[in-house]
């Protein structure tokens, strides 16, 4: 997870550096690339962490909860039962 959230620091950081390389590629004028890279959401919010753990419970009946955050700290944990966050 920490691997992550690095790559992700790191690529945000270098938004303008990312989309230069990737408009070349694709044939975009690079603002439309970095724009859309700007726009883009880098982090989970309680109802996307929500959907990860509906379809993992779909997916795999009887996974283990899903744990999100440093160490997989149990603030993190989705209930699919209340479709809300554990405290």
């Amino acid at each position: 997870m920490q691997a992550m959230r690095e790559a992700r620091r790191c690529g945000i950081g270098h938004l303008a550096d990312v989309a230069a390389r990737h408009a070349q590629k694709l044939g975009l004028p690079e603002r439309v690339v970095q724009h859309y890279l700007w726009n883009f959401r880098y982090h989970l919010e309680a109802p996307d962490r929500l959907g990860l753990h509906e379809f993992a419970a779909l997916a795999v009946p009887g996974h283990a909860p899903l744990r999100f955050g440093p160490g997989g700290e149990r603030r993190h944990v989705l209930s699919a039962s209340v479709g809300t966050l554990n405290p």
